[in-house]
Parts: C-alpha cells; structure tokens; sequence
C-alpha cells in the first residue's frame, strides 16, 4: 500500500483534432477539465501540479506548474517531468482530456501498490491505461534513456520496470462504467460527453 503520492496533470497535447483549443480549458457542466481533474486528484493526492508546455496559460492556477525537461513531445516527456518535480517518490499521472477521473481509481491504485512497484497501472480491455496510473522516480533513469533516444511510445518502459497491474475487475468495484477512462479528443467527443 502506498500511502502518500503526488498528483501530475499533463496539459501538454497538440489538440490538434480540437482544432488547437486545450483540452483542459474544455467545458464540462460549469467546470473546465483542469478544474474538475485537479478536485480529483487533490481530494487523494499529497499535493497536484501541472505539466505544459505552455506555463503562461495556467499562471492563474493556484498550484505549482512545471515544464517538460526534454524537447520530445510526448505523453513520456510529460511523465517525466512530473517524476522529476515532485517532493515525494509515486506520482499519479493523468492527462487532462479525463474530465470524469473517479478519485477511488487513485485510491485503489496506491491500495493495491506498494513501495517495491516502478509502475501501478489498470488495465482496461486487455490494454495498459499508462495515463492514469502511479509512476514511482525509480523510472526516471529508464525514462531519460527513452527519450534521449527519442523513444516516445509509454509502453516502452514497461518492460524495463517493476509494474503492478490492477485489473478491470477491481477497477469497476470503484467506477463501474469506467468513467475515468473517457477522454475526450475531438469536438464530437465533447458533445457526446455533455449530452449524457
């Protein structure tokens, strides 16, 4: 069991298929994505911050805001970056296109993790969800190797690290539609998501 971890948001796409609008600044209900994500994680999480490449577009947030070390743009570059900021050795990472993160998939995640695991990571359908899952700073010297080698692909590491999986079983025991799962890519993702 993990009983303390930091929260990272990464806030670092193109949102090219959004037509260049961040997806953090999307609007769910009367709250933005970043708002309702950073409830989330700072409802569980020690302390939560920002992953970008654009710092002046959330100098308003009132929560520290870091940017990527290496110049590969990439979901691993965010990561990290977020590793590497943080006070404490687990980090839960998310992205910020996620608006409906259940708080308990975090909780569960640091249940089921421990101190000896790299990566806590669910598995939905047979696949890993690399961007909602614990990282501990263990992965930082693989990381950095990844991606001085411009090695962008997250499931690169898997194979280099100590990872623990939770199971879609035990992930729908505390969101039972997946909900934290549902990311939101394009303008018809959005509007699908609202009408529900």
């Amino acid at each position: 069991m993990l009983t303390a971890v930091s929260g990272a948001i990464l806030c670092g796409g193109l949102n090219t298929r959004m037509h260049g609008q961040a997806k953090s600044h999307l609007r769910l209900g009367r709250q933005t994505f970043l708002q309702r994500l950073t409830q989330s994680l700072q409802s569980v999480c020690s302390e939560t911050s920002i992953i970008t490449r654009n710092p002046e577009e959330y100098s308003s947030c009132n929560m520290p805001v870091h940017t990527d070390i290496f110049s590969l743009r990439c979901s691993l570059s965010g990561i990290h970056a977020a590793l590497s900021y943080s006070p404490r050795q687990h980090v839960f990472i998310t992205a910020c296109d996620t608006p409906l993160l259940v708080p308990g998939v975090i909780r569960l995640l640091m249940d089921k993790g421990s101190k000896a695991d790299d990566v806590v990571v669910p598995v939905i359908n047979g696949y890993f969800e690399p961007l909602c899952a614990i990282y501990s700073q263990n992965c930082l010297p693989v990381l950095s190797r990844l991606l001085e080698n411009k090695q962008a692909k997250i499931s690169g590491i898997y194979s280099r690290v100590r990872v623990h999986t939770v199971q879609e079983v035990e992930v729908r025991t505390v969101d039972p539609h997946l909900d934290s799962f549902i990311n939101v890519n394009t303008p018809e993702d959005l509007s699908a998501l609202q009408k529900r």
